[in-house]
């Protein structure tokens, strides 16, 4: 399969991002978990975050085999959708339906899903704002997104760039949610950072929409867009008036 065309095949896993999960609880959450692709576990430490940045890193089968480069994908949110991604990629690449690349799960050193609720806030969110006061989300939580986006570029694209035969001409983000908005924010804002941006239920209606601010800002200044993007919208969402009215 072309690498072109890779963004067509993993838009598959914006369909898994729509299923139902559930999450270990707290008594069990060290329970000995089962996949099939074991990760490589790393820790950045992140001056500019100043915390420390998980990454769960899968390779293609047979890379220690061959001096090869590969395109990486990068998700977000690892701590919730790392599992989804990573195997979803390993049987896709299994059947040859999409090229080897290597898959990085990414979230902040959390253990509980209430320490990452809050955390994600606050880096995926590009400007400050009580949009999802209701939702248990306080302003003061929210407004890092230009902060996780810096360290992306020089730290955490670095690091995976030079620890492994990443092309950093082939680079894919996805998101979801708060995650779509960050991927959005990137998309306008310094699209050469990836190539294809997978963006699922981003939330649109963050901050009195800033985020159609940015991209009219971008449409004066630029008559292309560098990237290959799919978006796509649930028709269940909780709030689909907000993520679907343009």
């Amino acid at each position: 399969m072309n690498k072109e065309n890779l963004i067509q095949v993993l838009s598959f896993f914006l369909i898994l991002f729509l299923l139902p999960t559930s999450g270990i609880s707290q008594k069990n959450k060290t329970a000995e978990c089962w996949t099939m692709t074991p990760a490589q576990n790393r820790v950045l430490k992140s001056k500019i975050l100043k915390s420390n940045v998980r990454l769960q890193v899968d390779l293609p089968d047979n890379y220690e085999s061959n001096d090869d480069t590969y395109g990486v994908v990068y998700c977000l949110d690892g701590f919730v959708w790392g599992g989804t991604i990573r195997e979803t990629a390993y049987l896709l690449q299994r059947s040859e339906e999409i090229p080897k690349l290597i898959v990085v799960c990414l979230d902040l050193d959390v253990n509980t899903f209430n320490e990452c609720y809050e955390r994600r806030s606050y880096i995926l969110t590009p400007t400050k704002s009580d949009t999802y006061k209701d939702l248990g989300i306080p302003e003061s939580w929210t407004g890092g997104g230009s902060e996780f986006l810096k360290c992306f570029m020089e730290e955490i694209i670095p690091f995976i760039e030079n620890e492994y035969r990443a092309n950093s001409k082939d680079r894919t983000i996805v998101g979801h949610s708060f995650g779509g908005l960050f991927a959005s924010y990137v998309l306008f804002n310094a699209p050469d950072t990836f190539h294809r941006y997978l963006i699922s239920s981003p939330s649109l209606q963050w901050d009195d929409r800033v985020i159609f601010k940015y991209e009219s800002n971008y449409a004066k200044q630029n008559s292309e867009l560098p990237a290959k993007v799919f978006l796509s919208i649930g028709g269940e969402e909780n709030r689909p008036d907000d993520m679907t009215v343009f």
